[in-house]
């Protein structure tokens, strides 16, 4: 059966390549430090105007995909509710559709989506990815025709290697969103229900010697004095990575380790640094550079602890003043801008909140950096309940 995928169990999805942080490669590490995405020639954002029509069914879908008429347009990132194309949905403890898991409806509407792109020149003779940092329900890509892949849990960014379905020029691009999956089953948050691709889509382009992961923890000894630095970079092709952390006077630490196995580590004991809070969201930045790569995050050295029922930060005895949020626009549903989320973290801060709780899915990875550099503990949800 065609597209059985979408309620099915077994199969969570198609292609969709290992997860990881969110990594978008920098030539050098100059460009890495502007932290503007528009600074790396290896990455295009695809978000603007889509070729869209939203079918009633599955069933709709004609076997051949490039052949389906899309007359509509539709923003993207953006939900199709709020773009007039059926109605947002409100259900808190009862489920928006008939209880029969896995099964979802046979009228489940499909959004087709359609976009043309030429690769960047900087792109030739690498390998070229995809990244969907959000899509509700679950979804099928198509590039020129031929199937890409397939992934479910709409919070989650989904990245497909499209390589080898790439041709010189102008390239199809397909998505079907399904806007009920038996995701829809453990995903039945108390949130307004909008469906699409709702987050930025992006391409990225490795070369041979590439970082395709960066996590770091930044921690306190029981001192409260000393840093306890660890970060793994996940590389291929190289031999070696060099690692540079930078504070607000400079360079802290400058230091090159091996690559085993794909992984560069690096672990540093650094003294008298300066703590994270929420009251003082000190920052520090770590690179982390090969020869043809560089990225780069911004760090905050805290300890979280709790004994006896109290939480300490550092030590020092904190009671969490917090509010809960939901990647949730007026106007745009479930798609934030970049302003709204500095918005929302600037009206806690002016009314003394110190904690967010992320109901109920994690945020736009964008929301956690104004935390980290505005103040706010934050309370990371699963997309499950």
């Amino acid at each position: 059966m065609r597209f059985r995928e979408y309620q099915d169990l077994d199969s969570l999805h198609i292609n969709r390549l290992p997860g990881r942080t969110t990594v978008v490669p920098y030539p050098d590490e100059v460009s890495a430090l502007t932290f503007s995405r528009a600074a790396s020639p290896y990455y295009r954002l695809l978000n603007g105007t889509w070729d869209f029509e939203l079918l009633d069914s599955p069933r709709d879908i004609a076997d051949d995909i490039t052949s389906i008429a899309l007359e509509e347009h539709i923003t993207v990132p953006g939900c199709w509710q709020m773009q007039g194309y059926g109605a947002p949905q409100y259900t808190n403890v009862k489920y928006p559709i008939p209880y029969d898991p896995p099964h979802v409806p046979d009228d489940t509407p499909v959004g087709v989506y359609r976009r043309f792109f030429e690769l960047p020149e900087a792109f030739e003779g690498r390998r070229t990815r995809i990244r969907f940092e959000g899509v509700d329900s679950c979804f099928y890509v198509y590039l020129n025709g031929v199937l890409a892949g397939f992934s479910k849990c709409p919070h989650m960014p989904a990245e497909f290697d499209l390589t080898d379905l790439l041709r010189e020029g102008s390239n199809m691009l397909h998505v079907l969103c399904f806007q009920w999956s038996d995701g829809t089953y453990l995903e039945d948050q108390d949130k307004w229900r909008l469906n699409g691709i709702f987050r930025d889509v992006m391409l990225l382009s490795f070369g041979k010697e590439a970082i395709h992961d960066l996590v770091i923890d930044a921690l306190l000894d029981k001192d409260y004095q000393t840093g306890l630095l660890t970060a793994r970079a996940g590389v291929a092709g190289a031999r070696q990575a060099r690692f540079r952390l930078h504070g607000a006077d400079g360079a802290v630490l400058d230091q090159t380790v091996p690559v085993h196995d794909g992984q560069a580590v690096l672990k540093a004991r650094l003294p008298d640094v300066q703590r994270w809070t929420a009251e003082t969201p000190a920052l520090y930045t770590l690179t982390a550079s090969i020869g043809s790569q560089a990225e780069a995050q911004k760090i905050g050295f805290r300890l979280v602890e709790i004994a006896s029922g109290v939480l300490y930060i550092n030590g020092v005895a904190v009671k969490l003043k917090g509010a809960n949020r939901h990647d949730t626009h007026t106007t745009m549903g479930s798609y934030t801008p970049v302003d709204s989320m500095l918005e929302d973290v600037l009206l806690m801060k002016r009314h003394n909140i110190n904690t967010v709780r992320t109901a109920h899915y994690p945020p736009d990875p964008r929301f956690l950096s104004l935390c980290d550099e505005y103040g706010l503990y934050v309370i990371d949800e699963a997309d499950i309940e």
